[in-house]
Order: C-alpha cells, then structure tokens, then sequence
C-alpha cells in the first residue's frame, strides 16, 4: 500500500473517531397509547419505562408516549400507573430504523396490590412511515419452511429472481446487489456477486431491500441485504439441526446430502458478558455427480470419512459486552468456505486413450491404451471468507445515539487441478484435446486453468442519529475502504510455459471514502426523508499507470495520474415520502440516484503483466454506473392477521460495464507486436437498460392453525446487453454487431410467483408447502452451423416456464421438557424437469450444439453434429444428454431438530 493511501485511509478514520460518527441505522423507535381498560379514557402521565435501560418517558394528556433512539433490539416495556395494575409486554422488538407501535389498556386496581399483566407483542403490519421497499424475513419463520440457505430466503421475496446461482433484484445484474452484516459488507468487492455464505442458525433476521435506498447506503445499484446474526441473551439458548437424504445403504440415497447446524449462547461469567456461537457443515454429491474416485481420510485415528463432491462450512463467534444499558461493546468473527469440482460435461467420461491409434474406448484393447479419469482432471475449487468486526454503541442521551466499527475482510479463491503446480499441468492444443470421433469429449489432458486471486477490504464506518423533538430525526457518518487485490490467473499453462499463454499477475491497492447526511421529518400526516451522499474512489496511481503503458502501445494518449486527476466522485441525492392514511393504511414515493463503482476485476485485469494479449484489458479509469429509481407503493391491513401491499418501480440504468475496441494507430507498438489484424479490446461504460415491473405481496399471520403468504412480479427487463463482454464478441466475429435498442435480458422473467402455506397444530405437528413458478427466460435462436450471433436475433424467443413444489412435514415431541422435532422435506416433489440453462457451455471441450440443436429438434441438453464431422452437407445432430441444462430432479431429506 503506498504511503498516500495508508495516510488517506488513516485520516478518514481519525476523522470517523473525532466526529463521534457511526455508520448502520441501529436505532428505532417506540410509540403506543395508555388508557383505562374499562371506558378507554386516556391515562395522563402514567410512567413507561424500558426494562433494563434506564430509558423511559410519560404519557401525554392524550395517554400517547414516545421512546426516540432506542437501540435495535428485543425489550420488555412496562408502564405504571397509580390505581392501575402496572402492565409489562415482553419481546417487544424494536427494528433499525422502524417505529413499534404498543397499546396499553390498565384495569384499576387497589393501590397496595400491584399485580403484573404480561403480554406478548408483535410488530405492526404496516409502517406508516415506511417510504422504501423493504422485506423482513425471520428466521424463525423460514425454519417451518424447505428453505435452508439464505439465498432460498431471499428468492422467495417479491422482485427477486434466482438465474443460475446469482440473484437479481428488479432487473439488475447480480454484482449490483450487496450484503451486509450488521452494517459491513461481506460481499467481494473484486468479482462483486460472491458473497460469504452465512447459516441460517447464526442470524435472526433478514432484511431485503430493493428500492428507495436512504443515503447511508453507497456503492450499490439495486439491492441491499442485511444479515443481522444472533446475540447471546441473559439465560442459555441454543439449537442443533441434522438433516440426510442417505437411508442407509450407498443405493439408497439420492445426492448423498448431510447437513448439520449447531448453535449455543448465552451470559459469560455475568450477565453482563454474553456470547453466541454457531457453525454448519453440507456435504453432498450434488444431482450432477462425477465419476472422479475421492480417498478415504481418517480424523482423530479411528474416525473414516470421503470427501465429497461439494463440502461446505460456515460459523459464527460473537461476544457482547454491557459496560452500562446504553454502552456495548460486541466483537464478532464469521468464517465460510466451500471445496467442490463441478460437474463438466465434456469432461464426464471415464475410459482409456490410446495417441498412437487416436482413439478411446471404455476398456483398453491393447497396450498403447491408458486410463484417463476426465472428471479428476477438472479444477478442484476453493473459496474461503474471514470477516473480523468490532463495534460500539452508546446512547448518549435520549435525543442523540452513535455507533462505531471497524473490520477486516478477506476472500481467496483457488482453482487448481488434482493439487498440480502450473508447470505440472498438460495441456495439449484442442485438437489433442478432444475425441476425434465427436470432438466434444476431452480424452487427454488438464482443465486448462490454474488461478489465485486474494481479496482484503478495510473497513472503518460510523454515523450519529440526533433526534429534534418530534419533528426531525437527523443521521449523518461516513464511511471508508481500504483494498489489497492480488491475482494471479494462469491459461494454458504447462511444463514448456508455466506461466500459460494469457498471464494476468497483478498486485493493487484502492480505496474509498463516503460521507451522507439524511433527515426523517415527521409533519402532520405526511413523513418525509430527504438524504445527500458523497462518494470518492482512488483506483491507485500504480493502476493508473500500468493502464497508461497500456494505451501508449495502442496509440492513445495517457491520461494523468495525479491524485485529483484519476479520482472518481459522485455527489446522488435520495427521496422518500409517505403518507399515513390510517394506522391500516399508508401511501409512499422515492426517488434516487444510485452509483456503484465496477467491481475491481475489470479495473486491472491484464494491467500486470509484461506481455500483452487480445483478452480484454482493465480500466481504472471507468466511470460509476448509475442507476435513477422511482418507486410508488401502498399498504393496506384487510384484517387484523392479514395484510397486503403492492408497488410500482420504474429504473433507469446506464454506464454499465461493457467492452469496445481499442482505436489503434499504424504504428502502434499493438501492432508491430500482434500483426494488423489485431485489435485489443478495454473495459468501458457502455451498456445501459431499464427496468419497469410491479410487485404484490399478500401474507397472513399464524392464527386459526395457519399462515401464509403469496407474491407476485411482473416485469420487464430490458438493455444494451446481458453479457460485459459483448462488445469483445463482436470484435472476435462471435457476433455480427452490436444491438441498437434495448432486448431482453437474460434473467427477464416477466412473471414471478411464489406462493406457501403452514398449517399447525402448535406443539404437535406442522405441515408447510411451497410453490414457485416463473415464467420462460430469453434465450438466442442459432441455425446449425452458425457461428456468428444475429444481433436482431439476441434473446428474441423463450424457454418454457418453471415450476417447484416443496413440501416440509413435521412432528414434535417432549423430551426433558424439550421440543423435539422430527422432519420431513420434499424438493420438487412434482420431478418436474425444470431448465437452468440452455447452454451451460462446453470449453474447453468443443464443438457442443445447444442452441442450435434446441432451436432445431426442440430438444435440450446439447448435440454434435456428426455430419459437419464426416464433411457432410447434411445436418446429423447425435444427442449429447448434458444433464448440466436441468435443475435437480425430485429428492427427499429426513432430520431432526430441538431448539432451547
């Protein structure tokens, strides 16, 4: 890190730490009303108090309290009254930025006897004051559910789509959608979309917000997930899951799954001191399993086990410290990580390979033939995640609250083969590569890829909240990152080139700084929140100048790499208003301007090296994408259990990640070096699009033995282009040219829905089902034989919808005064043959028809065309049955779980 940036970075902290600023909206709000049990009667200055925090306040003559700045958490309220019998209600939760609403009706009582009524509370259904698109997801609610990651929770919300692993709210890409947890990001700012993956038993809520965004939120186009994770209590608490799809026997289980999750917390020593720790562990061989043999290890000396195709952790630590019910100070450390080699098509068989005879079959015929495992030869992959954070909050008076924290994130991905160096690796040209016979499968040979890259973000974050009166409640902080990118990405390498043929080595450091101020002001009917944001980023000067060296040999000239001259800001304001019709009704507008900076990966790819290539080069110097919002929504409460709203949103996006050609001269150092056909191609803001949708959300509380919920999208998701790297397609010849109006993205499915009900019998048993639907994604038609893409063809015809029923039955029992539960869980209990993909790709194998083979026969799962092979004029597809173009088929899982 040079010096500037460690100056930089130390002085924006300084700055956060002598502001008192903090950052994360950890404060809401309680308001409620005392009366008379018997008549209604306002009750005048009866006395609330918040249980254990000093905070409390008294009833107006119209018997209506309110508590300001009350930190995020889970309360018992009790309010007092002379002649009445003071009343407490329990587990009042009161949420980030949100506003709880109690009722208190007192029944008079002898003044000596003071019995205590306690009830339980519950959030209201609608937040009046609510001016964004926001869904809380329980966790506790989701555990009746088939939905064991967070990435399940989140696709059953209204304006999610889930397209091949990655999520994309209202239209967005999927690098446009940030996670964070309790106000850090965990989200991998080199590749954007690759975020830690946290247990469902490490966090208590979700939260999705999808619109409206206040300004203390940066760096972020379309969604924002807060992950709040669990926090040890006053007494011990805790949970262990199990869940198997193996019923006994190695043919009697369906993906080899095991999943087990544990969690334990509560007080340390002293209540003061409290900790809760949880961890998971998957293991399973996933629907597309491979044939690539796995050791069997031993642990400990007697404990036998085999490594599976795909294995997973994750885990929690946090310890929580009450100096005072205002002062706390929390360290947390969250960790995950994931092993697994996928599933390749091309590298799917197992046989023998004779090179003198240049032919393979699944037994040997002579002694010129020798095994080769495909699947083995495939990269084994690893990703792992830190997050390390510390935070304090003080509550300094009932008008004024802050917060402070400071953390460390790292990500490291690795994709290496069987463990091999990179100049142990073979890789034979594609011809060698491939069975002469088809000239799709891989016979000989490693999968011709050996990469590192290493990510570590620096984070200081801060804000303060200061409430005036009733009126105004005014938040301000800043925020800074500080970031270390090492990469190296070898292609092709082998024993004669170890470094490969396409060689991106690099080592960057960046870094950020924001600051916003945003106002919540309460008139008379009518809440109105008004923010401003500034956001700064230095790419680096090393970057800047490695792109320099760059442009030179392309004929450009070199642009500055001053401080002032290579630093992007952005100054977006953000709106929102709402207006509460009744405590069942509430109308609500925003608008803002979002920007995000590209993720780091196409600002200095290829920037490192020495030797230059055709592949597209890094631009440090890129613009912000941007994103202009509005949005218009409506709550309605029908009945007291059930409550309805529904939204409108229109975006308009523009600067998006895109490729074009570089403008070469004649006697451009490119040229001399690559010949006068060769042109380099560079990372720019050239795509654009815009998203216009409606969402409706239906959901009914647990009453009468049931609850549910229904919500459905539609929307239009259209733009320049769906890949970054089309502009680079259309200078290899891949595609004949660029789009001239906006097409359908690949992830637009107009119609969206996601449906379930619970039905209980509390204590005894439970039976939840689960439904989604989503209309055809977009897909390219291709003639057989093509190898250009028509631009006026690109995704101008559908796949067919898909559908998923899940199913999740349980049975409780006592056991030690513990509620046991032992379950059932059914996943696409239909088998109904679902498409993931249309073509999931055959590189580095070759010559895979999906498109074209689906476009022609209707049929999926990919083709190679033996006529084209034997020089025919006649089209000859042979079906390849690439099972990679499904999602999983039908599978159920058995477990048991106990919570205390």
């Amino acid at each position: 890190m040079s010096a500037l940036i460690r100056i930089s970075f130390v002085l924006a902290l300084v700055l956060l730490f002598a502001v008192t600023s903090v950052f994360g909206q950890e404060v809401g709000r309680i308001e409620g009303t005392v009366v008379a049990a018997k008549d209604g009667k306002p009750l005048a200055y009866a006395n609330v108090l918040l249980v254990g925090t000093g905070m409390g306040t008294f009833a107006k003559q119209n018997g209506t309290f309110t508590l300001e700045n009350v930190p995020a958490g889970t309360y018992t309220v009790k309010v007092m009254m002379m002649g009445y019998a003071a009343q407490t209600r329990e587990n009042v939760v009161v949420k980030p930025g949100e506003t709880t609403r109690l009722r208190f009706e007192l029944k008079e009582t002898v003044v000596m006897e003071v019995p205590v009524v306690e009830v339980e509370a519950e959030r209201p259904m609608v937040d009046t004051e609510r001016t964004q698109t926001k869904r809380t997801i329980d966790t506790k609610e989701v555990a009746v559910r088939s939905i064991n990651t967070v990435e399940d929770a989140i696709a059953t919300q209204a304006g999610v789509v889930l397209e091949q692993g990655e999520i994309h709210i209202r239209g967005g890409r999927s690098g446009e959608v940030k996670q964070f947890v309790d106000g850090i990001q965990i989200s991998d700012p080199f590749v954007g979309a690759n975020s830690m993956e946290l247990s469902l038993a490490s966090l208590s809520e979700i939260e999705v917000l999808s619109g409206g965004f206040d300004a203390e939120y940066g760096n972020v186009q379309s969604g924002v997930i807060n992950l709040k994770t669990r926090e040890g209590g006053t007494r011990y608490s805790g949970l262990v899951k199990y869940m198997t799809d193996d019923y006994g026997a190695p043919d009697k289980t369906y993906f080899n799954y095991d999943d087990l999750a544990i969690g334990f917390g509560g007080p340390l020593i002293t209540t003061n001191l409290r900790f809760f720790a949880s961890g998971e562990v998957m293991f399973t061989d996933t629907y597309l399993k491979t044939l690539e043999p796995r050791q069997q290890k031993e642990l400990w000396g007697f404990i036998k086990f085999r490594e599976r195709q795909s294995n997973s952790y994750s885990g929690q630590c946090k310890v929580t410290y009450f100096f005072t019910p205002t002062k706390k100070l929390s360290l947390e450390y969250l960790t995950s990580g994931e092993k697994f080699d996928f599933y390749h098509h091309a590298f799917s068989r197992v046989g023998y390979w004779s090179e003198a005879h240049r032919h393979w079959w699944f037994e040997p015929l002579d002694s010129t033939y020798s095994l080769y495992i495909a699947p083995a030869h495939t990269p084994d992959i690893t990703n792992e995640h830190n997050s390390v954070k510390l935070v304090w909050r003080h509550t300094i008076s009932p008008s004024a609250f802050y917060t402070m924290r400071l953390g460390r994130y790292v990500a490291l991905h690795k994709e290496v083969v069987l463990g091999k160096k990179p100049y142990e690796y073979v890789t034979p040209n594609f011809n060698d590569r491939v069975d002469p016979e088809n000239r799709y499968y891989v016979v000989q040979g490693d999968y011709p890829i050996w990469q590192r890259y290493h990510t570590t973000m620096y984070t200081g974050k801060g804000d303060m909240t200061i409430t005036k009166g009733t009126t105004h409640q005014i938040k301000f902080g800043a925020e800074s990152h500080a970031y270390r990118l090492e990469m190296m990405d070898l292609r092709y390498p082998s024993l004669d080139n170890p470094l490969g043929v396409f060689t991106d080595i690099y080592k960057f450091h960046c870094w950020d700084l924001s600051a916003f101020i945003q106002d919540r002001i309460r008139f008379e009917g009518m809440n109105l929140r008004v923010g401003l944001r500034f956001d700064l980023f230095d790419p680096g000067k090393d970057a800047v100048e490695a792109y320099n060296r760059f442009v030179v040999s392309t004929g450009f000239k070199p642009k500055p790499a001053s401080f002032f001259k290579r630093i992007e800001w952005q100054i977006s304001p953000r709106f929102g208003v709402s207006y509460p019709i009744s405590e069942r009704d509430a109308l609500y507008f925003n608008y803002g301007r979002f920007y995000q900076i590209p993720r780091l990966e196409v600002l200095y790819q290829f920037l490192g090296r020495t030797e230059q290539g055709l592949l597209p080069f890094g631009n440090p110097l890129m613009d912000a994408e941007t994103t202009i919002m509005y949005e218009v929504g409506i709550q309605h409460q029908f009945t007291p259990t059930i409550v309805g709203d529904i939204a409108l949103f229109y975006k308009d996006i523009f600067g998006l990640t895109g490729t074009e050609a570089a403008d070469l001269t004649e006697d451009s150092d490119f040229i001399q070096t690559y010949g006068p056909t060769a042109t380099p191609v560079v990372f720019v803001n050239l795509d654009y699009g815009s998203v216009r949708g409606i969402e409706f959300k239906l959901s009914k509380r647990f009453s009468h033995h049931f609850q549910g919920s229904l919500t459905y999208t539609f929307s239009k998701a259209t733009g320049s282009s769906s890949n970054e790297l089309q502009g680079a397609n259309v200078v290899s010849g891949a595609m004949d040219r660029a789009p001239i109006t906006e097409l359908p993205l690949d992830w637009d499915r107009n119609h969206v829905i996601s449906a379930n009900l619970y039905i209980s019998e509390p204590g005894l048993w439970g039976c939840n089902i689960d439904w989604s639907y989503s209309s055809g994604a977009p897909y390219t038609p291709m003639l057989p034989r093509e190898r250009e893409v028509r631009a006026s063809l690109i995704n101008s015809r559908r796949l067919p919808s898909r559908s998923t029923v899940n199913v999740k039955a349980d049975k409780r029992y006592k056991i030690a005064g513990q509620e046991v539960s032992l379950f059932l869980e059914g996943r696409n209990i239909l088998n109904r043959k679902n498409i993931a993909t249309l073509d999931p790709g055959d590189w580095p194998g070759g010559d895979g028809n999906y498109a074209a083979y689906y476009t022609r026969e209707g049929r999926f799962g990919g083709a190679y065309d033996l006529g084209e092979l034997l020089g025919l004029t006649e089209v000859i597809y042979i079906p390849l049955n690439d099972p990679r173009v499904y999602s999983p088929p039908r599978n159920f899982r058995v477990g048991i779980s106990f919570d205390w």
